[in-house]
């Protein structure tokens, strides 16, 4: 008996054979570069019949945590593999290993079976679990509501036994799509953004526009290091540019009526993030905005302030409220660091605009842009993420 990981992925499953195959050998990859980063061995991996098998030498809550954060797996669960596929077998095990387990509870037993073989799924619960019943003093069998679950997969020779199926965050394997940019305050939306897009397939780079205090890039610095070590974990390399946009706030305050001087500010920060996107080959940039969230992100707001880029905008969470983003990073465990990031200064109690008139949003951004011609490009720094 060996111990093992089954690892069920979803979307990849309904890809044509070219970008199945694809996908199935990148999330092999990225589950094995994960676990390198958290310093876990395996014996291997391989792929059958829909599923990644993991093999291992025991059962570690660290692989748990692994497999639970890879993006493309939809579950997992943490099995024994028997050479066979007799169902006396099978049931000789299935008491050996769960037989204290069914004791006086109300159980139930599952069997998924691939290949040909001389009983159906229905005769294989039948045996295993009247076997289980008449072995190991459980209550009563249960199929709607059991107190305990058992999972046998009878793939050809070889069957597999667990009671466990722990969710993962699905989508698709990072690295299937292209890689993109993503603005990123270190606050709630952005971080969320952020993670969305890798779920989706894109690897993520960041760029943080610093127009606060060191402390307000020391939390953003920190956030996204949290948000590679715990979520990232080696899948891909990831870099985080710090503009220098002290210069850029200060003109505007300056010189842009109050009511319009964030969504200036937007715009500039729009501007030249998809002139970095296309210094760097990102095909699109990603933002924190939610729909008519503060009055710089309603759709008269979003267009004045991102119309006419030459890239595309992602905007992951713009179906989202607040609550749902909040509880989102509270169940990545970012919520700790995001939540002590503060708003700038410049722009505390500054607001936006709701319905912005885009022929006096014109006129405001020329003020600032003729202004700002002989201070940009601003300075970049950029920080290779750990």
């Amino acid at each position: 008996m060996d111990n093992v990981y089954l690892v069920r992925y979803a979307e990849p499953a309904v890809k044509g054979s070219y970008t199945r195959s694809r996908m199935v050998s990148r999330l092999m990859s990225n589950i094995k570069k994960a676990l390198s980063f958290r310093n876990v061995d395996v014996g291997g991996i391989s792929h059958e019949w829909a599923r990644i098998i993991l093999h291992v030498d025991s059962h570690l809550p660290v692989i748990d945590e692994v497999l639970s954060r890879v993006f493309g797996v939809k579950s997992f669960s943490p099995a024994f593999k028997i050479d066979s596929s007799d169902l006396r077998v099978i049931s000789k095990y299935a008491e050996r290993l769960f037989c204290s387990k069914v004791r006086n509870k109300e159980f139930m037993v599952r069997v998924r079976r691939t290949g040909n073989h001389e009983y159906t799924s229905k005769d294989a619960e039948r045996e295993i679990g009247g076997f289980l019943f008449d072995n190991c003093n459980p209550r009563r069998v249960n199929l709607t509501s059991p107190d305990y679950a058992i999972y046998v997969e009878i793939r050809g020779d070889t069957s597999y036994l667990y009671d466990q199926i722990i969710k993962g965050p699905g989508g698709l394997p990072v690295g299937s799509e292209s890689r993109v940019l993503s603005l990123f305050s270190g606050g709630f939306d952005s971080t969320v953004a952020s993670w969305m897009v890798m779920k989706r397939g894109s690897p993520v780079d960041l760029v943080y526009y610093d127009f606060g205090t060191e402390e307000n890039w020391s939390i953003a610095l920190e956030l996204a290091e949290k948000l590679y070590r715990e979520h990232v974990m080696g899948q891909f390399t990831m870099k985080l540019y710090r503009v220098d946009f002290h210069e850029t706030v200060k003109t505007v305050s300056e010189v842009v009526r109050k009511n319009y001087r964030i969504l200036v500010t937007r715009r500039l920060m729009f501007q030249h993030a998809a002139k970095l996107a296309l210094s760097k080959n990102y095909l699109s940039i990603v933002t924190g905005e939610s729909l008519g969230q503060v009055s710089s992100q309603t759709v008269e707001s979003i267009y004045v302030t991102s119309s006419h880029l030459q890239v595309p905008v992602l905007r992951p969470v713009i179906g989202l409220d607040k609550d749902e983003v909040i509880a989102k990073t509270i169940e990545l465990g970012l919520y700790d660091i995001a939540s002590r990031q503060k708003e700038f200064c410049s722009t505390k109690g500054v607001y936006a605009s709701p319905r912005p008139d885009p022929s006096i949003f014109n006129e405001e951004l020329l003020k600032v842009t003729l202004l700002l011609e002989d201070l940009w490009p601003p300075k970049i720094d950029v920080f290779k993420i750990r």
